[in-house]
This record gives C-alpha cells, sequence and structure tokens, in this order.
C-alpha cells in the first residue's frame, strides 16, 4: 500500500491486520464470486399438473412457498405455478364469499391455465454465481418469478435449487 516515502520515516498509509483482511476479502468477491449452489441447494418441492391445488396450498401454509415447479406424469417440465396464479383462480372461483369449486377436485393444471404470465422462470445452471442471478432478475425485472437452478441449466435435468429475487436480496453481502 505504500506508494512512496516521502522521508525515510514517514509513510503514506500504514494498512492494518483489518483492513488487509477487508481487502483480500473484497479482491476473493470480485475472482471467486460465490456460486449458486451450495447457498441455494434443497429439496424443491414440486408437483404434477394433475395433483389437486389443495397440496400446493398446505404447502403455502406450511412453509409460505410462492413459487412451485409442475411437471407432467412423464416427468415433463410443465412451468410455474406461482401465488398469483392461484389468487387468479381463487378470484374467478369466488362468488357471495363461497369458493366455488373445491380445491381437492382442482387439479393444478387447470390454475396454471390463469397465471398472468406463462414464461415467468429461467433455468439457470449450478456453475453460475450471484451476482450471475442478479443480473439476470435486473434484465427480466417483473417477468421472472423464480430461476430453476439445475446442473447446466437445462429444463430437462434434476432440479438443484430454485431462487426468488426475494432470496437473492435477502442474502445479500
Amino acid at each position: 500500500m505504500i506508494h512512496e516515502k516521502t522521508n525515510p520515516n514517514y509513510y503514506v498509509a500504514h494498512p492494518s491486520p483489518e483492513i488487509v483482511e477487508k481487502f483480500n476479502n473484497i479482491y476473493n468477491e470480485l475472482t471467486k464470486p460465490e456460486l449458486l449452489i451450495p447457498r441455494f441447494m434443497r429439496d424443491v418441492v414440486r408437483f404434477n399438473v394433475d395433483d389437486p391445488l389443495s397440496l400446493v396450498l398446505e404447502e403455502v401454509k406450511t412453509k409460505k412457498y410462492t413459487n412451485f415447479p409442475v411437471y407432467s406424469s412423464n416427468g415433463e417440465f410443465k412451468g410455474l405455478l406461482t401465488d398469483n396464479g392461484i389468487t387468479n383462480w381463487l378470484s374467478y372461483n369466488v362468488e357471495d364469499d363461497h369458493l366455488l369449486l373445491s380445491t381437492i377436485e382442482t387439479s393444478i393444471g387447470d390454475v396454471m391455465s390463469l397465471e398472468e404470465e406463462k414464461n415467468n422462470f429461467i433455468f439457470i445452471s449450478r456453475k453460475k454465481s450471484i451476482y450471475d442471478a442478479k443480473d439476470i432478475f435486473e434484465k427480466y425485472s417483473n417477468r421472472i418469478d423464480a430461476m430453476l437452478i439445475t446442473e447446466n441449466g437445462e429444463e430437462n435435468e434434476k432440479l438443484l435449487g430454485i431462487i426468488t429475487a426475494w432470496d437473492i436480496l435477502d442474502n445479500s453481502h
């Protein structure tokens, strides 16, 4: 940190160990940013299009999740069910404070038809950094609800984790 001495016993800067550690941390964060996995690795709750809406509502109640990957019975990814889609379904199916349809008899596929945004997700590779995820959320701003993490960012791969914009904000340094 010393560029030049102005006289033999005078230093322009004398970094303390704490300052050196802070510089090292900044350097490491810039040159080796934290990857999405392992930080966001988790068992992702996913559903089948034929599952009843009541199963999703139970997850919302117990775990407070708001985004759910949905698959067909043959394992093909069908889309992301969100709390917004569920709210839209409820608004169309409540009359005089009574629910017109049963959440047990209503399939998740039926509810997904009321999602406002059908492409509200992105698959992303586990090798991407937290900064990559932040950049993607900024680029797509309000158009994506979640990033689904897989090995190489392909939708036919096993889900390793899921990230929402709130997750990124909650985990900012």
